[in-house]
């Protein structure tokens, strides 16, 4: 049995939108700054620092399996992987898992 989907003229304008910020998001990721933007300075790595101390606390205690999705370039997940955890990374931007 088939289905026929009709949108709505709004609907149509908003999945429209969506893949308009898809691709800024995209475009913006594949510049490949992500990973610097955490680790050097400033309000990013502040980001990093309040993330790893959250992770610390409710993370449950390595080895366990963490999945990070939308990882990136691994600012999150290799560090985890040398305190004993198994990570497990996926990210649509391929610049991140290439």
């Amino acid at each position: 049995m088939s289905q026929l989907l009709c949108l709505s003229g709004e609907e149509a304008r908003t999945i429209g939108e969506q893949q308009a910020l898809d691709a800024e998001m995209l475009a913006h990721y594949e510049q490949g700054i992500e990973r610097e933007r955490l680790l050097r300075g400033g309000a990013g790595r502040l980001e990093y620092l309040r993330t790893r101390e959250l992770l610390a606390r409710y993370l449950p205690p390595a080895p366990v399996t963490v999945l990070d999705v939308g990882g990136g370039a691994g600012a999150y997940a290799l560090p985890l992987a040398r305190e004993g955890y198994s990570v497990h990374l996926i990210d649509p931007v391929g610049l991140h898992v290439d």
